[in-house]
């Protein structure tokens, strides 16, 4: 979540870009995107065996 808080500044300050919209939406809408990638990470780790089978099933599943 600090990198997309990060993003969300350097965004706004550094390149100008105007923010439309609810940002507390944007913040939520983030935070269920980390959730989910994390549960299905969790997922995945816990029925394959190797590193290597991981991240087969993670490109089978995108």
């Amino acid at each position: 979540m600090f990198n997309f808080f990060l993003l969300c500044a350097l965004s706004v300050l550094v390149f100008g870009v105007a923010h439309k919209g609810s940002f507390l939406t944007l913040t939520l809408a983030a935070l269920l995107y980390v959730t989910i990638a994390t549960g299905l990470g969790l997922l995945i780790s816990t029925f394959m065996k190797s590193q290597i089978a991981a991240i087969f099933g993670t490109a089978i599943l995108r």
